[in-house]
């Protein structure tokens, strides 16, 4: 099996219609995210990780704020997302692209990674020397054109993706110098400690990067995957999972935030993702989400 990094819990047997949980994850995400930007108001948004935009409102998000950033790091999907823009008198007047790695860790990690693998001797002492830097390197987190300005922030599934991003490389990198290694990245358990305590650490740090965006009162709207399982197909739409993964801190969104933010919306549902790997059909996502206005430390 695939290996994550989280806790798994137990096995269990679904039954669904694939289409329409994926149907569901598209209204669920466009109707908190629309709550979320009544919420906010007016004044200045920024999309994190807004991808090629086919889930996302621009159009009345554009109508409803006066600037509007949409920040990702795939040139593929920018490229969508521009063409639909300059098709559109009112986008081309508010919105904003920004080509970004938002934790700026693939540029920093990958001349270190090259250093580290060209001078070692040992392929397991070169992965722990690899999980020291990943634990070492701070991020460097993207800086919007005006800073603190934001009334409402969207970040949804950037949160876990963040070290995801990041490990892969450094993992990309080790497996091309000693490819008859490459089982080490799920066995080797200082690697693996390494890794978990980068990917929780990198989590905390965008939590309080997101309240440098805007200003107390901010309305953010975070959601990502907190349980994440393969699905095995064993009849018309039923499926054999061997666990689902806890993929955040915890089994809560709501835990990374500190008490002085004040959660407004929580929401959960299941969203598919139908991609065969060996005897895995896909997998299933537990997806959760948050409305919450950023408060000030008493």
């Amino acid at each position: 099996m695939p290996s994550e990094l989280g806790v798994r819990e137990g096995e269990a047997r679904v039954t669904f219609t694939p289409s329409e949980v994926t149907a569901d994850h598209a209204r669920s995400s466009a109707a908190l995210i629309e709550s979320a930007a009544r919420r906010a108001g007016s004044g200045g948004a920024a999309v994190l990780g807004c991808g090629d935009c086919t889930e996302l409102a621009v159009e009345d998000l554009a109508a409803s704020f006066e600037r509007l950033d949409l920040v990702d790091v795939n040139d593929a999907a920018l490229g969508v997302v521009s063409d639909r823009i300059e098709a559109d008198d009112v986008l081309r007047r508010v919105v904003r692209i920004h080509h970004a790695d938002l934790t700026g860790l693939v540029a920093r990690l990958a001349p270190a990674v090259r250093s580290i693998i060209a001078n070692a001797r040992d392929p397991l002492a070169c992965l722990e020397d690899l999980g020291t830097l990943l634990t070492a390197t701070a991020p460097s987190f993207w800086t919007p054109p005006e800073p603190g300005r934001y009334t409402l922030v969207v970040c949804a599934g950037v949160l876990t993706q963040l070290q995801a991003t990041a490990r892969q490389v450094v993992e990309a990198m080790y497996v091309g110098a000693f490819p008859e290694f490459a089982f080490a990245l799920t066995t080797h358990q200082a690697w693996r400690r390494s890794a978990w305590r980068f990917a929780r650490t990198l989590e905390a740090q965008f939590i309080e990067y997101l309240d440098t965006l805007g200003r107390p009162g901010t309305i953010v709207y975070l959601a990502d995957t907190v349980h994440a399982c393969w699905l095995v197909e064993c009849g018309p739409e039923t499926f054999r999972t061997e666990g689902a993964w806890v993929a955040t801190q915890s089994a809560r969104l709501r835990d990374y935030l500190p008490p002085w933010h004040e959660v407004l919306v929580e929401d959960a549902w299941p969203w598919i993702v139908r991609r065969r790997q060996g005897q895995y059909w896909g997998r299933l996502y537990g997806q959760q989400a948050l409305i919450y206005r950023v408060g000030s430390p008493a």
